[in-house]
């Protein structure tokens, strides 16, 4: 069980780098940290995340989870 929720979020982690790439495909970064750590500070820190976008999806996945480790208990 932990591995699937630890798959999850990878698969959530991998989405974000990929909208990242996405919306800045000038960028040099090559680094998979280094671009999850620019994503956090420029998206969620200062508060530009599109929760129009994201919401619908990271609610999914986290329902999805709490209910699995809710049957897992």
């Amino acid at each position: 069980i932990t591995t699937l929720i630890t798959v999850l979020l990878t698969f959530i982690i991998v989405m974000f780098l990929t909208s990242r790439i996405k919306l800045r495909p000038d960028s040099k970064r090559q680094n998979a940290a280094e671009l999850l750590a620019y994503f956090v500070s420029d998206n969620v820190i200062k508060g530009n995340v599109n929760w129009k976008k994201y919401g619908k999806g990271l609610w999914a996945t986290a329902l999805t989870i709490i209910s699995l480790v809710a049957v897992a208990n």
